[in-house]
């Protein structure tokens, strides 16, 4: 079984290869930690038992190995500006073998080796994987997404309330919600588009542990109630979102 807390600790060692006062750097930094714990949770609420726990939270970890190599090379989290994040993280692990400081048990590799490579792709494409290798595909893409949003409360926007206040959402961005799409980077095009984009996650979820969570939490009214938009179109598109957005939560949720 993975040693979790040694995997943690070596992790900790390969960030510190990188400028960990850049801001930047060390935001992904926690943000790895934080969806190793949410993978526990996960993991937990669907009833995995303690081995598989262990690979869910070591996924979570390593998820986004590769986001340091983007950063330190392109200067940018963009994949569209630089490199897939995720081809990149699986090439360091498995391509340069650094998945032997995190663990030796060979036969979670495969797994461990899709999960990173799928967690940031629009679709996921269950016919090539095995069920067991898509639970873990799913759930590293819920964890991932559960902690984005945290960071729509905690981190982004922070300071430029007055600025997004004066924004409009698109309507191609705006629709796409309406019709329960999960909303694509590349329609998106200021800061309301991508905080729409981040509500959207709702409708990419794959467990009801998913949608307990982010209800718990109150991360969408948390990061809407920061703002007091002057457009009466924007207000009431956020409205009609937000009440979108708790129904079909409510009906995830048993």
């Amino acid at each position: 079984m993975t040693d979790i807390k040694k995997a943690q600790e070596n992790f900790i060692n390969f960030t510190k290869n990188y400028d960990l006062t850049n801001k930047n750097i060390k935001m992904k930094q926690a943000h790895s930690i934080r969806v190793m714990n949410i993978m526990k949770k996960l993991a937990e609420g669907i009833g995995l038992d303690k081995e598989d726990t262990e690979l869910a939270k070591l996924i979570g970890l390593l998820h986004d190995v590769g986001r340091f190599d983007q950063y330190k090379q392109y200067k940018t989290y963009k994949d569209y500006l630089s490199v897939d994040h995720a081809d990149l993280g699986v090439d360091i692990l498995f391509n340069q073998n650094q998945i032997k400081e995190y663990t030796e048990d060979e036969k979670d590799y495969e797994i461990i080796k899709k999960s990173i490579a799928n967690h940031n792709k629009y679709e996921l494409n269950t016919n090539e994987l095995s069920e067991r290798e898509a639970l873990f595909c799913k759930l590293i893409k819920d964890a991932d997404k559960i902690d984005i949003m945290y960071e729509g409360v905690e981190i982004f926007w922070l300071g430029r309330e007055t600025e997004l206040e004066k924004q409009k959402i698109s309507d191609e961005v705006y629709e796409s919600f309406l019709n329960k799409k999960l909303i694509k980077n590349e329609i998106k095009k200021n800061e309301l588009d991508k905080m729409v984009g981040m509500i959207s996650f709702i409708y990419d979820f794959n467990f009801e542990q998913s949608y307990k969570y982010i209800k718990e939490k109150n991360f969408i009214e948390k990061t809407l109630n920061r703002f007091n938009f002057k457009n009466e179109e924007t207000k009431n598109r956020f409205n009609k979102i937000q009440e979108l957005a708790k129904k079909y939560i409510e009906q995830k949720i048993k």
